[in-house]
């Protein structure tokens, strides 16, 4: 559709009449883009477990990795299911069993800091490092995954978590992340095939279970989206990706509130996720609350997420 351009954003009341924006390419019939990967590091900010893995990421960006594992293992005892903690103790267990190299922790702790400053870019880097110091260690591969996807770039993100999968078979996390991807690029039998290998492996992954949450969004079935997005949540509460898979099928019931809350959820757990920050702008700009809408999509601009440039010109954002 065509939208008009405003040199002034402007705040009408909510719910006038207005077309629904539609995100583009990236969505599957509704105004949001979906979610990104799932990653062993999910940056968030519930307040004792985020602070204490935030603590956890930068103590291990230094090299200190017994301290980290005792601040880490301090989290587990709060949330046993949190996988972005599992997956950190795995990696400092595995260096300090000599299955990994200490200079691939390094950079992936390093690549997780930064992105948990939004500075994608940086970690990116970061994680291609990690890969090229242990191109056979199969948490290098998702972590570079993770910021293919933070970057808007899915070929590659596909292609980082089937070569994790190919190093480690019994890797449940990749093929949930794998099922996710293949799920935005509009390949919903091959991403069922990989959710369900992942629950195969592991029934109480509740990124398998986002998943399979996303594929229902995909088909248009919003009520076993929620379904499956809860069961994420019931396991752990810190799943962002829960979060916005409930914000997508809120949205296809026109049900805008609990959309807000659900986005306002994962931005509070991970602040500096451009993806929740974009689709807030377009829920606000469907409700015509323009300033808000224009200060969510700058902050994802600024994260350099890959905005849809038909909301940037609508909001005035874009020539």
């Amino acid at each position: 559709m065509i939208l008009r351009v405003r040199t002034e954003p402007s705040d009408k009341a909510p719910h006038a009449p207005r077309k629904r924006f539609m995100a583009g390419p990236w969505a599957v019939a509704t105004t949001f883009l979906l979610i990104g990967v799932i990653s062993p590091f999910a940056f968030g900010a519930e307040q004792e477990v985020g602070e204490l893995y935030r603590s956890g990421v930068e103590r291990g960006a230094t090299g200190d990795f017994e301290g980290t594992r005792q601040i880490f293992e301090k989290v587990l005892k709060i949330n046993r299911f949190d996988i972005p903690t599992i997956e950190a103790l795995t990696l400092i267990g595995d260096v300090l069993a000599q299955r990994s190299m200490r200079d691939t922790a390094l950079h992936i702790f390093r690549g997780a800091l930064a992105g948990e400053k939004g500075l994608w870019d940086q970690a990116l880097a970061s994680f291609k490092n990690a890969v090229a110091s242990e191109p056979t260690y199969a948490r290098a591969h998702n972590s570079l995954a993770q910021a293919y996807s933070h970057k808007g770039l899915l070929d590659e993100e596909i292609a980082s978590l089937r070569q994790a999968i190919q190093i480690n078979p019994n890797y449940a996390l990749a093929y949930a992340n794998l099922g996710n991807a293949y799920g935005r690029k509009g390949k919903l039998d091959e991403a069922m095939i990989a959710a369900d290998k992942a629950l195969a492996l592991d029934a109480n992954l509740a990124e398998a279970h986002v998943t399979i949450g996303l594929l229902h969004v995909y088909k248009r079935n919003p009520g076993d989206a929620i379904s499956a997005a809860n069961r994420a949540l019931r396991i752990n509460p810190r799943v962002v990706n829960a979060y916005l898979v409930l914000a997508n099928a809120h949205n296809l019931k026109g049900d805008d509130n609990s959309a807000l809350s659900a986005l306002k959820k994962a931005i509070e757990i991970e602040p500096n996720n451009g993806l929740a920050h974009h689709n807030l702008a377009v829920l606000y700009y469907n409700v015509q609350q323009d300033r808000l809408a224009v200060t969510h999509l700058k902050r994802a601009m600024a994260l350099g997420y890959p905005v849809n440039p038909q909301l940037a010109r609508a909001l005035g954002l874009r020539p």
